[in-house]
């Protein structure tokens, strides 16, 4: 027998995710199991579907024999991410998916360990032209040419950014590495000495923004660790070049981190990034 394609990655049990999420919001949904699951080198997605319109986000790692990672390092991502979420969404104003569920073990009425967050609104900044490189398509499987943008356009994403990393830096952490549930009893009130959170892959089909190109959300925290704060101030590539960003951009950076943050002013204006 042919198994529906939203079994693709894995046999997980849709009924346990469906009962859950129309508990959790008390409404009916749906999956459709006749579309394969989006996919990246660490996740596979399917949505949820509510009756009104609503859609939920179930992510959940790709088992050992198709990632790059083992089940145990998978697990520790996931606990990563959630925990992450869990603590932008409660303490900053930063915009990031917001967690309902998440199992970090497979050992749960679903079958695999999950994620189970909100959709980020608006669209990919990945839909936009962000490089300027207008055959970047050619072969591709997607042929949907990019949206345009224009370099203000790209100087406001820019300052948000600046803005938002700003506010990051806020937060310092007695421990470098992975940010995890136990990281959190680590916060510090001090300056010197001390570590932040920062986004360990932020390109722009991460950041996702609205028609006037106002960051609506920043997705996939995954891996997310705490290190150095030189990490929030080097501005964002973001269009997958070598090259460093234009000097446009990186004023535009730097001018908002500048602004919005009254704690590391002093070692911005000295840095050399």
């Amino acid at each position: 027998m042919v198994k529906d394609k939203i079994y693709h990655f894995a046999d997980f049990n849709l009924e346990a995710l469906l009962s859950l999420s129309e508990q959790l919001r008390g409404r009916k949904c749906t999956c459709d199991v006749t579309k394969m699951p989006n996919c990246g080198s660490l996740n596979w997605v399917v949505f949820v579907t509510f009756d009104d319109g609503i859609e939920w986000v179930f992510r959940s790692p790709m088992a050992s024999r198709n990632s790059i990672y083992s089940d145990e390092t998978s697990s520790k991502i996931v606990n990563s991410e959630a925990s992450a979420l869990m603590y932008l969404k409660a303490h900053t104003s930063i915009s990031v998916p917001e967690v309902y569920s998440y199992r970090q073990v497979p050992d749960n009425s679903i079958g695999v360990p999950y994620i189970l967050q909100s959709k980020a609104a608006g669209r990919s900044l990945g839909s936009y032209d962000w490089s300027n490189c207008p055959h970047r398509f050619t072969g591709s499987r997607n042929p949907r040419p990019p949206l345009p943008i224009s370099d203000d356009g790209r100087n406001k994403v820019m300052h948000q950014l600046g803005s938002i990393m700003a506010e990051l830096s806020d937060y310092r952490f007695a421990k470098i590495g992975q940010f995890l549930v136990e990281t959190i009893p680590h916060l510090i009130s001090g300056f010197e000495s001390s570590f932040t959170l920062s986004h360990p892959d932020l390109h722009v089909g991460n950041i996702y923004v609205d028609d006037d190109l106002n960051i609506t959300c920043i997705i996939d925290w995954s891996s997310t660790s705490t290190g150095p704060i030189a990490e929030l101030l080097a501005t964002p590539g973001l269009g997958g070049s070598a090259r460093p960003p234009s000097e446009s951009l990186t004023t535009a950076f730097r001018a908002s981190f500048g602004q919005r943050s009254t704690r590391i002013g002093l070692e911005l204006s000295r840095s050399k990034l």
